[in-house]
């Protein structure tokens, strides 16, 4: 095994040498195997002790398959005995068999895209080199993605080559169908059919999901309703379909008109959509009637909690006014008095206003003229 394996031989002299005898390990290539020690030594003492020689696999990333390799044992021709010198010896050679543990994958990138970018550009990756070229022939598969629906243009067995390098890449493109319709992400499958190289594996896909850019808005209209009305009715209305349907909460929020006083708070109310375009759904929000003299209220009323925050835009709100029924009416009593004399007015007011309010008061002609029957004057008056 190239990774981790190792296996063993010995080595001893046939005869006893005169001299000392030294003999080199080699290999013929070195990308596969190693040899220790590089060299042995053998004299008159040890000649017939067999001393041992490791062969190990050396490890690499390509997918080259099982490799025969060469050990070449010769003398370094350093000896004295002549039957031990290199032109007497016949050098002794050993086969080693490296059994290749790479294998050569292939895989494919997962990406997403927004739907108007025309194109998605999917990247096949080759993990391990191979010692050859090859090819692999990709198709795609419908998810919730449709060809058949224009989402994308559908590949069939389309052909992309590599050269067999390690960590190589090659991409393929789909072309995608920007439409108007609102449909959310969708997603499809690339997936390798087959590959001229039986040693690669091609068992990986990749997911291509196709970013919707399309959206529906949901806006309320803003409305008023008398206080005496008892309900004040809000519409909502989806400018475009979206065939699944989807919800949203609505809720409401004081402004000048306070909840429970004026009117009963909504808060997350579910309203649903069958998703078709122009769609109308109402909010039905209870008001209260009182005799308070108060003027025109107004609260808001929102939307939260989109069931697909991908597709909807609800970022519209309402005003609701709340008109005022209540009226309050001023009288001045009538008054007589003697000619030198001072008078005094008396103001009355029905109802009990529930802010401060103020009003002008000034004197008019009648039979009676200022500055000769009496002083003129113009006061303002304020009720609380």
């Amino acid at each position: 095994d190239e990774r981790s394996g190792s296996d063993n031989f010995t080595v001893r002299l046939r005869s006893e040498p005169t001299d000392n005898v030294t003999l080199t390990l080699s290999d013929n290539d070195s990308t596969e195997v190693s040899v220790s020690p590089a060299s042995l030594s053998f004299g008159p003492d040890n000649w017939s002790e067999a001393q041992t020689v490791v062969v190990r696999g050396v490890a690499d990333s390509f997918d080259d398959g099982s490799q025969t390799s060469t050990i070449t044992i010769a003398s370094d021709n350093s000896t004295s005995d002549g039957k031990y010198l290199l032109s007497a010896l016949d050098n002794a050679t050993l086969t080693v068999v490296t059994l290749d543990n790479d294998t050569a994958t292939v895989t494919i990138d997962n990406v997403s895209v927004s739907e108007n970018a025309t194109t998605a550009t999917m990247t096949l990756r080759l993990s391990n080199g191979v010692s050859d070229n090859f090819t692999v022939y990709v198709s795609t598969i419908d998810g919730t993605a449709r060809s058949s629906q224009y989402d994308y243009t559908a590949l069939s067995t389309q052909t992309v080559s590599f050269a067999g390098n390690d960590n190589e890449t090659q991409s393929v493109s789909i072309t995608l169908n920007d439409d108007s319709q609102v449909e959310g992400s969708e997603t499809l499958t690339l997936r390798m059919v087959s590959v001229s190289n039986s040693g690669v594996d091609i068992s990986d896909t990749g997911t291509l999901t196709i970013v919707d850019n399309d959206v529906v808005t949901v806006t309320i209209a803003d409305v008023s309703a008398s206080e005496s009305g008892g309900t004040a009715t809000v519409t909502l209305i989806s400018d475009q379909s979206y065939g699944p349907g989807f919800t949203l909460a609505v809720s409401t929020a004081d402004g000048t008109a306070f909840s429970p006083d004026d009117y009963t708070a909504v808060s997350s109310q579910t309203v649903s959509f069958a998703g078709n375009a122009g769609e109308q759904q109402t909010v039905s929000i209870t008001l209260k009637s009182d005799t308070s003299i108060e003027g025109d209220e107004t609260f808001t009323v929102s939307m939260s909690n989109p069931s697909n925050s991908e597709v909807l835009n609800i970022s519209d709100n309402a005003t609701v006014t709340i008109t005022d029924d209540d009226t309050a009416t001023l009288t001045i009593a009538d008054q007589t008095v003697n000619e030198g004399d001072n008078v005094t007015l008396t103001l009355s007011l029905s109802s009990a206003p529930s802010l401060p309010w103020t009003v002008v008061v000034s004197t008019v002609n009648g039979s009676a003229t200022a500055g000769s029957d009496y002083t003129s004057f113009s006061e303002t008056v304020s009720f609380g």
